[in-house]
């Protein structure tokens, strides 16, 4: 059982790693999950935090993820509204005592963590291929009527190196009640494109999980 505090001691990595790639299609997926069965979940106040020192990323992911939760019917309250500052160059107890604050301020009664643990590029050599296609041929002598027939011929693709990045991302939920963590995810996502469709992909996915394992409920405020 992991506490608010042994995530915030993790390394801090910036989540920057969703921003503009080369590659080509974007996809996201979830690895793993694992839930506390001790916990009840249904939590109806989600205190969102992403960590990172680009406060355009660190808002990006913290708006998204919210906008889910609350479409979700749950309530949600944003670290960026009450916890300025880089989070990512404080000590490890500066961050935590800030976290641990703003939460029980805000009266949330569930905090979510977003951290990166993994940016990567990874190189694949593509084996070279062999295709055939069809050539149609008219033989040399006609004989009577016109007469098609068709040979093949063969092309050898050569091999290839292959780039794809890699964001792997660790999402906990903790119950604010006791700073356990009772709900952790880790994320995929294969070849970040542009900021806001791969946060928005990441966020869809991830709700609609802790939707589906009854870690969210409706907010009776609503």
């Amino acid at each position: 059982m992991y506490r608010l505090s042994n995530v915030m001691s993790l390394s801090v990595t910036m989540l920057a790693a969703t921003l503009l790639s080369g590659c080509a299609t974007t996809n996201t997926e979830l690895l793993s999950v694992s839930r506390d069965k001790e916990s009840s979940g249904a939590f109806s106040t989600v205190f969102v935090i992403a960590i990172s020192d680009d406060e355009e990323v660190r808002r990006t992911v913290e708006q998204s993820l919210a906008a889910r939760i609350t479409n979700a019917g749950a309530m949600a309250v944003i670290s960026t509204k009450v916890m300025p500052g880089q989070l990512a160059s404080m000590s490890k107890g500066q961050l935590r005592a800030k976290a641990e604050d703003a939460v029980k301020r805000s009266g949330a009664d569930s905090a979510l963590v977003a951290l990166v643990l993994k940016d990567d590029v990874r190189e694949n050599y593509v084996l070279p291929t062999m295709q055939q296609h069809v050539i149609p041929s008219t033989p040399l002598f006609m004989g009577y009527g016109a007469h098609v027939g068709y040979h093949y011929d063969t092309v050898i693709l050569p091999g290839y190196f292959d780039k794809n990045r890699e964001v792997f991302v660790q999402t906990s939920v903790f119950d604010a009640s006791n700073g356990k963590a009772v709900w952790r995810a880790q994320s995929k996502t294969i070849n970040p494109t542009d900021l806001t469709s791969s946060v928005s992909a990441f966020s869809n996915l991830l709700v609609n999980r802790l939707v589906k394992d009854g870690m969210i409920t409706s907010s009776p405020a609503k």
